[in-house]
């Protein structure tokens, strides 16, 4: 008596499947040698993410600091023009001073206002980006009244 077909196909299925199983099982040491090697891969991949994440950080707090620099020098450099300007007014009001000087004067430090608020911008970019990086962007937008 045979077996009927769909019997038969069964039947091969599962001897296909042990020996599929016996293979698997007799072929574990390269099995856990390739996950063992995957998993050595992707610790390297995690350690150069750190460093880079790392040194992404360091730089971000470096511009920081040499944006906070860079406004400071503007904001004192903006002062000056400003002082210069109340002199020259002063000294235009004794008519020790012409117009043309105190218009230049003007225009000197509106340029000086035009780089503090460009130097603030880079600032308020720079700590941005330092929050973007640690992951505290979101956070910070949302404690934002």
């Amino acid at each position: 008596i045979s077996a009927p077909p769909v019997a038969q196909a069964q039947l091969a299925d599962a001897i296909n499947l042990t020996d599929q199983g016996v293979e698997l099982l007799t072929d574990w040491p390269a099995v856990g040698l390739r996950y063992q090697v995957d998993i050595n891969k992707l610790r390297v991949q995690l350690i150069n993410t750190r460093n880079r994440l790392s040194s992404d950080i360091q730089e971000s707090y470096r511009d920081v600091k040499k944006a906070q620099t860079a406004a400071d020098v503007a904001r004192l450099d903006l002062e000056v023009a400003r002082e210069q300007l109340s002199v020259n007014l002063a000294q235009m009001q004794e008519g020790r001073l012409g117009l043309n000087v105190v218009e230049q004067t003007r225009m000197i430090e509106n340029q000086k206002w035009i780089a503090f608020y460009d130097a603030q911008y880079t600032l308020e970019k720079a700590r941005w980006n330092v929050l973007r990086l640690t992951g505290e962007l979101l956070p910070s937008i949302e404690a934002t009244p």
